[in-house]
């Protein structure tokens, strides 16, 4: 290939334009440099701009070269401090790969440590951003428990957690399986945390040590959920703040035991009303999934964010609604949520929300599948009447190897040579992040483990084959992303706010030259050539519910269980088949008609529960209320050892604390002891 093709080739895939090319092979070179100064935000609004050191990052750059099996020429970075230059770079497009040092045990947003690559022209790249608390807080590196003996707390539920948040270090700890955790009823949080466990919403998340030297606060949240009947009749979970308790008292030291932090809750009064409405069918022609969606949902939060509108995002709860949509659902509207805000002033609020679509995927071999979501995200300011709306849409026609991404399959790879990926661009997105996860096996359960991600300005990008495994399954996820940052000039890190995410997954791919060929590999369950009625096309074994759809098999569709449009029998949806289909059913008695059982000729349901009428599809009393407190709690009878306390009778209970063991302040019968 002569020189100006090959570097038109090279920037095709990276997804940039082509650069002019000089005559002959002599394409000049640029140094690239750069740095990552992080902008701190302080409670206040105040700022301090100060260089990451980037000693312990992995710098280099990925270029495109045709004339190497693999595709890409590797330079490495020499990094001093807080700067790096890579020497000799073409004038032309190329990958920067950046991986970053050791974090936390618990990942942050950022999550876990693998490389990163971004397509860029740019020679002098800022791969800054903005965190929170001071940036001279020093780094939890061993475990550092401190013990919490704090009373007055609201009666504990079997869905509440608890959050520690330091904003003067920015750093975040959400609290789950402590030993002890609190038990239902409980109104005192006896319990120690690791502090190492934190986790910050840096890129490279360690967590901060507290010092009260330094007037560092810390703040814990008893962060209380209750259910209750959602929109449309399905069951909302709303969580709030229920007590707070802060203090500039607490000194940390790295691996050592902090002392015991005693005092009192107060409680938060829940004065404050949200307002939350969506357009379900404006989310639904913004998210280009296809049509193997099993469930929809809403998931909303009001957050509390130290750094206002300049990017950073440290997000204390202080209401997150979430509920699962009925497929009819067009409209979403919520109102009077309430909450209280006990946070510092000089946070101002953002809200953050998420409409998602399910499926399953089920890795070969495994005996459980998992949920893949597909979502379109924002985040902006808060408002009291909060109108979800989508900022950008997902790509469409996304393609890996030349095949539809949506559908899997089989991609082309020989351990040797890239994998393409491409799609069409969506409207509004700044950049796209195409992030690859390998999928396994792990004691029977369906795991995704995240491999890479990749980042380009274009709609196009290469996946270098040393990522890859030959024979191997993947699902890829391609974000479109909207945020102002500046990608395209440099920018690598920064984001700004309002932003914005379309974020779709693929099919199943098995990453093979070898599938279809006719010869059973090693890692083949078979092959065929073509699909069969016994072999996918995938050479696994044929079977309804692995989600691969093999017509050979008398398969019409196959999305693992039941979906919008697929029966669990891999037959398209028809009402009225006796198939329940809960992804698009509330029921299937099999007969036409409405037979008084709560199901209408429709499928859908026929009343609610506390509207006095027993359906006997959904429900086994209905009392004319939504009282959880009496015998007939969410229309089912109540038992002891239910978690719900009841004061009606025909026995009524004087405790219930989800178990019926004796000796834990609630005897198996649900008296008091």
């Amino acid at each position: 290939m002569n020189a100006p093709a090959a570097l038109r080739g090279a920037a095709a895939a990276l997804g940039l334009a082509a650069c002019p090319a000089s005559s002959g092979d002599d394409t000049p070179t640029t140094p690239v440099t750069g740095s990552s100064p992080i902008t701190y935000a302080f409670l206040g609004g105040d700022t301090v701009t100060v260089d990451e050191n980037l000693t312990g990052y992995t710098i280099a750059a990925y270029i495109p070269d045709d004339g190497d099996a693999s595709g890409f020429r590797v330079v490495p970075a020499t990094i001093d401090g807080g700067r790096f230059e890579i020497p000799d770079v073409p004038d032309r497009p190329y990958y920067l790969q950046l991986i970053y040092p050791p974090a936390g045990p618990t990942p942050g947003p950022a999550g876990p440590v693998i490389p990163r690559f971004y397509a860029t022209e740019a020679r002098t790249l800022d791969l800054g951003y903005v965190a929170c608390g001071r940036p001279d807080a020093a780094a939890a590196t061993a475990a550092t428990p401190i013990e919490l003996r704090l009373t007055g707390m609201e009666a504990w539920r079997g869905d509440d957690t608890v959050v520690l948040d330091s904003f003067t270090t920015g750093t975040e700890h959400t609290v789950f399986g402590a030993d002890p955790y609190p038990a239902v009823g409980d109104r005192a949080l006896a319990t120690t945390v690791d502090w190492r466990k934190a986790y910050t919403y840096q890129h490279v998340s360690i967590p901060r040590l507290v010092d009260a030297a330094r007037e560092d606060d810390l703040n814990i949240y008893h962060v209380a959920t209750r259910y209750q009947h959602g929109a449309g009749g399905y069951i909302a979970g709303v969580s709030r703040i229920a007590d707070a308790f802060s203090t500039r008292a607490v000194t940390m030291v790295d691996g050592e035991a902090a002392a015991p932090l005693e005092g009192a809750f107060a409680p938060v009064v829940a004065d404050q009303v949200q307002n939350v409405s969506a357009d379900l069918e404006a989310y639904d022609r913004a998210l280009h999934d296809g049509d193997a969606a099993a469930h929809r949902y809403i998931d909303v939060y009001r957050l509390g964010n130290q750094a206002g509108g300049q990017g950073a995002l440290f997000g204390v709860r202080l209401l997150r609604l979430v509920q699962l949509l009925s497929p009819a659902m067009n409209r979403f509207d919520v109102r009077g949520l309430r909450y209280g805000d006990p946070l510092h002033r000089g946070v101002t609020h953002v809200m953050l929300d998420y409409y998602s679509r399910y499926r399953y995927l089920k890795a070969p071999g495994a005996t459980t599948p998992m949920l893949v979501g597909s979502h379109v995200i924002s985040v902006r300011p808060a408002e009291r009447d909060h109108a979800m709306r989508p900022l950008v849409a997902s790509v469409t026609e996304p393609r890996v190897a030349g095949r539809p991404a949506l559908t899997g399959g089989v991609a082309p790879f020989d351990g040797v040579h890239p994998v393409a990926v491409a799609w069409t661009a969506a409207d509004g997105a700044d950049y796209y992040t195409v992030i690859v996860q390998k999928l396994g096996v792990d004691d029977g359960q369906t795991r995704l483990t995240p491999v890479a991600s990749l980042s380009t300005a274009g709609t196009s990008i290469q996946i270098p084959a040393m990522l890859l495994e030959r024979g191997a399954f993947y699902v890829l996820e391609i974000v479109a992303v909207a945020d102002g940052s500046g990608f395209a000039a440099g920018a690598l890190r920064r984001s700004g706010l309002p932003r914005a995410h379309g974020r779709i997954a693929s099919g199943l791919f098995r990453f093979s030259d070898r599938c279809g060929d006719g010869r059973v590999d090693d890692e083949e369950e078979c092959d065929d050539a073509s699909p069969s009625p016994t072999c996918d096309d995938d050479c696994t074994m044929a079977a309804c519910g692995d989600g691969t759809v093999n017509a050979a098999a008398g398969e019409a569709c196959d999305t693992v269980t039941g979906s919008l449009h697929c029966d669990p029998d891999c037959t398209p949806v028809a009402c009225n088949d006796g198939v329940l289909n809960l992804a698009g059913e509330a029921c299937d008695d099999g007969m036409a008609g409405d037979q008084g059982n709560g199901c209408s000729a429709t499928c859908t349901r026929i009343g609610a529960c506390g509207d006095g009428v027993v359906q006997s599809l959904f429900e086994i009393c209905d009392d004319g209320n939504d009282s959880v407190d009496d015998d007939c709690p969410l229309c089912i009878r109540a038992v002891c050892g239910d978690g719900w306390v009841d004061r009606q009778g025909p026995a009524t209970e004087q405790c219930d604390d989800g178990n019926i063991d004796a000796g834990d302040g609630c005897s198996a019968n649900c008296r008091n002891e």
